[in-house]
């Protein structure tokens, strides 16, 4: 019997675990508006993205031989470093992914424009 309610809980805690990471086109598309803004992705963005992965040693930004690791062509770095600090801050990384997945530069992502992010793994799920 122990088993039984030990196994049903986790299954549960797994599936709200689940559930809490939903990031869906949808869910993301806080307005309902079926395009999500740049201020909808970076609100879902946090603690979701894998900014933190490449982020190597837990400072808080990403150095150029830590955005090397992230896949994008290391010559983006310069353009996502908005302030030259020579490191980018989780809006810098942020900004510069939405940019870069917005295909047709609309300031938006349609449903494609966000399969394709998420086809080239910027969500940490």
């Amino acid at each position: 019997m122990r088993n039984k309610i030990f196994f049903a809980v986790a299954a549960t805690l797994m599936s709200t675990s689940l559930y809490a990471h939903d990031v869906t086109f949808e869910a993301m598309d806080n307005n309902g508006d079926k395009k999500i803004s740049k201020d909808e992705f970076h609100g879902n963005a946090i603690g979701r993205s894998t900014y933190s992965d490449y982020d190597l040693n837990g400072d808080g930004s990403l150095t150029k031989e830590e955005f090397g690791e992230t896949g994008y062509d290391e010559g983006l770095f310069d353009d996502w470093d908005a302030n030259d600090d020579d490191e980018l801050n989780h809006y810098e990384y942020h900004g510069g992914t939405f940019h870069y997945h917005d295909d047709n530069e609309d300031g938006y992502w349609q449903e494609d424009e966000w399969e394709n992010a998420a086809s080239d793994g910027v969500w940490d799920i």
